[in-house]
């Protein structure tokens, strides 16, 4: 009997009386890249079939609540073969505030040691992104030199909950965090989402097992890049701008934490924050052309991540690499 191969299984926004119909679909298919699940609330207990799947999952990304995804991760975990998830990835983009938390740990407790590599992107649990995106009929995003002043709705951080998670039992080699800066921001407002940002990271790392051998920092932006977000990044170091975590908090922590750590690769000039989090319904276009060429802008970050993290620098452990995901166009749903 034919049996799928399917790059994406999406289960989103659902309301089910039972997980049989799915169970009896992954059954179906012999190999899938991403298993997706977010917001799915199921009415009735979990009874999913004894019968044994032979379905290999590459990764499975997890974002909202999952009120009873506890005891399906670990059904799922026991119907599979013990190769079929050796290996796996589990990426999140932490959508749903503490409820994204927990259903996050919930997929990594269940499936242990199989997971090899955890993605998360703290960005949704550090501010509201709609804060970022201008409203219709706003000025589109212009460099800080400009006498025009873009009209955004005003900066909401969140920062009621620390990000706890517990990923000491796991295995994992790799830690992916990322890092969004942008041009809608600046000065203060924008040194405190970047302080943020960075005291998440933190958190993550600072709960992850002392075995990891690959950490990487993936930057992402929304609109052009200027110069001036680059002041933004280094301002964190200030305490009269900044009370958080600092640059030296990672950097000297890192080291600390990670005797055998192989590299903190930092991926540069990466495109991929409108395919995460957008399109943004009824929000203007920002020209997401960068305002100098893509080799600038990585030399650019070069430099500063060189002065702000020194000690990973002289070690030989601090890597750049251009990110191979560009830009979108700039269009926004109607």
């Amino acid at each position: 009997m034919y049996r799928r191969q399917l790059q994406v299984l999406s289960v989103h926004s659902c309301l089910v009386e039972t997980l049989t119909p799915l169970y009896r679909l992954l059954a179906s298919i012999a190999n899938i890249e991403t298993f997706a699940v977010h917001d799915l609330i199921l009415l009735n207990s979990i009874t999913l079939p004894p019968v044994p799947l032979n379905t290999q999952i590459s990764a499975i990304h997890v974002d909202g609540s999952f009120p009873q995804g506890g005891r399906f991760w670990a059904s799922l975990r026991h119907r599979l073969p013990s190769t079929s998830a050796a290996g796996l990835s589990v990426t999140t983009r932490l959508i749903g505030g503490w409820r994204a938390v927990t259903s996050l740990q919930e997929v990594l407790t269940a499936f242990g040691t199989d997971v090899q590599s955890v993605s998360i992107n703290v960005l949704a649990r550090s501010c509201d992104i709609r804060s970022l995106v201008p409203r219709p009929g706003s000025v589109i995003s212009v460099p800080r030199t400009s006498i025009q002043e873009p009209v955004f709705p005003s900066f909401e951080f969140i920062d009621a909950t620390p990000i706890n998670l517990d990923l000491q039992l796991l295995s994992i080699r790799t830690v992916v965090l990322y890092f969004t800066t942008t041009c809608t921001r600046t000065g203060r407002d924008a040194t405190t989402l970047y302080a943020l940002l960075l005291e998440n990271n933190w958190r993550i790392l600072s709960n992850a097992p002392a075995t990891i051998t690959n950490i990487e920092l993936r930057f992402q932006r929304y609109g052009p890049h200027v110069r001036s977000v680059l002041d933004d990044m280094r301002a964190i170091n200030d305490p009269v701008v900044s009370r958080r975590a600092r640059w030296s908090t990672l950097d000297e922590g890192t080291l600390a934490r990670f005797p055998h750590l192989e590299a903190f690769l930092c991926v540069l000039c990466d495109g991929g924050f409108l395919e995460q989090y957008g399109p943004f319904q009824g929000a203007e276009p920002v020209a997401l052309g960068p305002s100098c060429s893509r080799q600038q802008e990585f030399d650019d970050y070069v430099e500063l991540l060189k002065g702000v993290l020194p000690q990973m620098h002289e070690r030989g452990i601090l890597q750049f690499k251009m990110s191979d995901v560009k830009n979108l166009p700039p269009v926004a749903a109607n």
